[in-house]
């Protein structure tokens, strides 16, 4: 896989084929259409291998992975008792623009018809230390905001049984958050989908060792209409009329004591 320069891979599908046509099975996969996707092939998804892989390649620039076949019992031959090696393993991935890409415990503003936010200098773990970095995201005209996840892994640390990451979506009617645990977080799997106009999103943080990732997508539900980001001091002068972080804190952006984070409220159409 591979990507312009100041692009990320983003991987939306993994799956496995088995070719059914006779023909490859008796050539052993030494045709290189024998290894192709085509129409009648048995399509096996396998969400280890998935995990692996965008453990991998998720953010790089280019990735290279050896695909070994896996057997599969979901594919049979025409010997119904016979599990069959999968002949290929298919990979669906964006190259998204650095550029459409802002970062928490940053002062990013960003607008466009898709948006991405991150941890800071992803592929990279999250930072060691003690962090709380808001961004917040609005739609230009219309309601209706959708998050994608792309990557987020948290997990609880060795010398401990409390989860020390978690990232929080609140919205003028409520708040969902993310921690430790919760599988299936990649592939562009929607978390969050409501008719509001804005969103505020946290990562918060307190690791003695780098560990822990989030690439996020937003999308407004209309298609004529655009979301915006906006993270930090940025986020701030938006929501307060000026910034609640002195300039040393250009690069961690912590919520200021207290003052919780405000939500604008969503007005009628």
């Amino acid at each position: 896989m591979n990507c312009p320069s100041k692009y990320k891979i983003a991987i939306k599908r993994v799956f496995y084929g088995v070719k059914e046509d006779r023909q490859c099975q008796r050539l052993k996969r030494s045709q290189p259409e024998c290894c192709e996707r085509t129409q009648g092939d048995c399509v096996e998804h396998n969400s280890k291998v998935y995990i692996t892989l965008n453990g991998r390649c998720s953010g790089d620039v280019d990735c290279h992975y050896d695909v070994k076949a896996i057997e599969t019992d979901l594919c049979k031959t025409f010997k119904k008792s016979v599990t069959r090696l999968t002949d290929y393993m298919t990979v669906v991935y964006d190259c998204v623009p650095d550029t459409d890409i802002a970062q928490f415990c940053s002062n990013d503003i960003k607008k466009g018809k898709l948006l991405y936010l991150s941890n800071m200098n992803y592929p990279d773990p999250i930072s060691k230390g003690r962090q709380s970095c808001q961004c917040l995201i609005k739609t230009e005209f219309s309601r209706g905001i959708a998050i994608n996840v792309i990557d987020i892994m948290f997990s609880v640390p060795q010398n401990t049984d409390i989860c020390p990451q978690r990232l929080r979506i609140t919205d003028t009617y409520t708040t969902r958050s993310l921690s430790c645990g919760q599988s299936g977080m990649f592939g562009f799997r929607n978390i969050y989908t409501r008719m509001v106009s804005n969103v505020t999103t946290a990562l918060e943080s307190n690791v003695e060792k780098r560990r822990g990732y989030v690439w996020i997508q937003f999308k407004a539900q209309s298609v004529n209409d655009y979301v915006m980001v906006y993270c930090g001091t940025a986020m701030e002068k938006l929501l307060y009329g000026y910034p609640l972080t002195t300039p040393q804190d250009t690069n961690v952006t912590v919520s200021a004591a207290g003052l919780s984070p405000k939500i604008i409220p969503d007005m009628s159409m």
